[in-house]
């Protein structure tokens, strides 16, 4: 493939192996224990994201106390 500059690039292909995948990570910034992890384990984000359902519970009872508190 020739972009307009004139340059040759490869299509990005994903990781054949384990191992190919580490190394994309540590190319990404990560440390070879972090790669490692992940590898293994897969990405879990350091803060974990709010449940929908929970947000939305939540919000109910709010909505709830507010009512009897008006009462």
């Amino acid at each position: 493939m020739t972009s307009e500059a004139g340059s040759t690039h490869e299509p990005l292909k994903p990781p054949a192996t384990v191992r190919e995948f580490e190394e994309a990570l540590r190319a990404l910034g990560y440390s070879n224990r972090q790669a490692k992890a992940i590898a293994r384990e897969g990405f879990r984000p350091a803060v974990p994201e709010p449940d929908p359902d929970e947000a939305a519970f939540v919000q109910l009872c709010e909505a709830i106390s507010k009512s009897l508190a008006e009462r």
